[in-house]
């Protein structure tokens, strides 16, 4: 009589010991492992990673790469600095009454590298840059809108904070619009302030370390009154010979927006931003 083997005859043939089968069953569930880990990495490969979200305060702008942001903790100032004109694309600060009426420090006056550039290797400009250059170092963040400290004074020298401004514009176009946004922090209290050059292609250069020139310079506000936040824009050509008065230069946020690629002002409501963004009233600022 035919004895029947230990194992079904439908195994394959080279698999008629248990050992093997089981060797066998062995290889066959590793390779079902594999071939689930390795699918499960190509799908983790190819979904987009959604950036972290970061907070900042009111002022600062929409940032989309916070690499080259740098926090200015002794001024109290952010801005966003561009390596290719050596200076920072904006520079965004809040100014209140409290900065306005205490002001102890002096104005230090003394120009110096900004050390986190400096530490992370960036290019950068120096005062050497300026001289005999025809344009004066102006101040992003004003030197008066940070006098409660000599710290946060000194802070705002830094050349990360100075942008090529021609005398004309610097000493009296600028510095009556500067002057104005002081008065108005003392009435409104509180002012999210972004100022900065326009830093598109093809500008020129002073220094042998090639700082862009900027053609215009922005400055937009934000203040909250009882009836809500309202904004205004100013849009001023950095040339020597400048008609009128700031006031001349008053636009929407809207319009510096779409001059300068920067959406201003994320922190509010969609709809609050959209409404005062696309509008503005100089007499409602009282100027």
């Amino acid at each position: 009589m035919k004895q029947k083997p230990p194992y079904p005859d439908s195994c394959p043939k080279g698999f008629r010991r248990p050992v093997y089968r089981l060797a066998f069953c062995a290889w066959a569930m590793g390779m079902v492992v594999l071939v689930a880990v390795l699918t499960r990495c190509s799908v983790k490969e190819k979904t987009p990673r959604t950036p972290a979200k970061i907070a900042y305060g009111m002022e600062v702008p929409r940032v989309d790469n916070p690499e080259f942001l740098v926090v200015c903790e002794p001024g109290r100032y952010t801005l966003l600095y561009d390596t290719l004109y050596r200076q920072a694309a904006w520079a965004a600060y809040t100014l209140t009454r409290q900065d306005v009426e205490n002001t102890p420090a002096e104005r230090g006056d003394r120009f110096v590298i900004c050390p986190i550039v400096r530490e992370k290797g960036w290019p950068y400009a120096t005062t050497k840059d300026y001289t005999n250059s025809g344009y004066d170092r102006g101040h992003l963040v004003p030197s008066a809108d940070r006098l409660q400290t000599q710290a946060g004074n000194d802070a705002t020298f830094r050349m990360s904070n100075i942008a090529p401004q021609t005398p004309r514009l610097n000493r009296v176009v600028w510095n009556a619009l500067e002057g104005e946004v002081r008065e108005l922090a003392e009435r409104l209290d509180t002012l999210w302030i972004v100022t900065g050059g326009h830093l598109q292609a093809g500008l020129p250069r002073i220094g042998v370390n090639g700082v862009g020139v900027p053609e215009r310079f922005f400055k937009v506000l934000l203040a909250k009154k009882d009836v809500g936040y309202q904004a205004i824009g100013f849009v001023i050509p950095n040339t020597e010979e400048i008609a009128g008065t700031f006031r001349d230069y008053a636009v929407s946020v809207e319009a510096v927006e779409e001059l300068a690629g920067i959406d201003f002002f994320p922190n509010l409501p969609d709809a609050i931003e959209e409404r005062v963004e696309a509008t503005y009233d100089p007499t409602e600022w009282e100027f």
